[in-house]
């Protein structure tokens, strides 16, 4: 169930944000810092297919349009299966068809993987797109404590809005950093998936369980200027030293709260395990003091709000 806030809740919702973040204290961790989740995960061995005509666009189910091994393959991508598409001369795009699956995904300049809208392709495993790779329409599932990586994204900004705008229409788009439109991650128990790069999408992401770990910069609602982070019941988005999430419009023009922390959600800066070593940025947009009910932050009773550090005197949540 999505649940939304209404602008009378506001005052309620306010004080019990605002008692969160200034009753939850940072506690010092002088243990050694822990590698990430992702790297102590081991896979079992799986199909892998290539693309086979760099360059060349086709449906990503049709096993015509891959290779395994030395030999054509038989059979397309599902959960278990590992797809690489190659570097190429001109960009090309590998078509999903509605609820496909995928385990391990790599992908090389000018390499485009794209699913639908609300019939994402479902991601299992790590995703890796490498400099001049795109990928749009993805959703993250699974057990198991995953990575997605983006090499060299590039947000939109005052000198390349036009090219680089995040936007509802992918064919227009250049911007590598957006992912999608809506964004889901599901993952299972307490396993986790890390962003590593930069990332972002045009309306809303929803953390609906496990772990969403970011280890470098997160933002949401470029076109629409509606979009939220909504953090569920079972859910914990957890920012990494130097991390940065927040929209990328600082007025909230919709009537809507840009960053909601649902029953039992918890947003949290650092682990046990890596506390932070430095600063970890939480930004949220708002209007002026005459629009009551667009404050960007909601925060449920029996939400939380952590910090981990190495230092609390050098690396809080800001």
């Amino acid at each position: 169930m999505n649940y939304r806030c209404s602008s009378r809740t506001l005052v309620a919702v306010f004080l019990v944000a605002s008692a969160i973040l200034s009753l939850t204290g940072s506690q010092a961790w002088a243990s050694p810092i822990a590698q990430p989740a992702y790297k102590t995960e081991t896979w079992p061995t799986a199909r892998r297919l290539v693309w086979a005509r760099p360059g060349e666009g086709g449906s990503f189910k049709d096993a015509r349009n891959w290779r395994e091994g030395a030999r054509a393959a038989t059979k397309g991508p599902d959960r278990n299966t590992d797809v690489f598409l190659p570097r190429a001369a001109k960009r090309y795009k590998v078509q999903g068809a509605g609820f496909d699956n995928v385990r391990h995904v790599t992908i090389e300049n000018n390499a485009f993987l794209i699913g639908n809208h609300r019939r994402e392709i479902r991601v299992w495993g790590n995703v890796h797109v490498k400099d001049g790779g795109y990928i749009y329409y993805v959703c993250i599932r699974g057990p198991k404590h995953t990575f997605f990586r983006m090499d060299n994204g590039e947000f939109p900004n005052a000198k390349n809005r036009t090219q680089y705008r995040h936007t509802t229409r992918s064919r227009s788009r250049l911007n590598r950093t957006q992912v999608s439109h809506k964004f889901q991650v599901c993952k299972y128990g307490d396993a986790s998936v890390e962003f590593i790069g930069r990332f972002g999408v045009s309306d809303e992401i929803m953390v609906q369980h496990g772990r969403m770990i970011v280890n470098g910069e997160f933002r949401w609602s470029g076109v629409t200027n509606k979009g939220a982070l909504e953090i569920y019941d079972g859910a914990t988005l957890e920012l990494q030293s130097g991390a940065t999430v927040g929209p990328l419009i600082g007025a909230n023009r919709k009537r809507v709260f840009n960053i909601d922390v649902y029953r039992n959600g918890v947003i949290q800066a650092g682990s046990p395990e890596r506390p932070l070593t430095s600063d970890a940025f939480v930004m949220l947009g708002f209007a002026a003091n005459d629009k009551p009910g667009l404050t960007g932050l909601y925060a449920a009773k029996g939400s939380q709000v952590r910090v981990y550090s190495a230092n609390p005197a050098k690396a809080r949540l800001v």
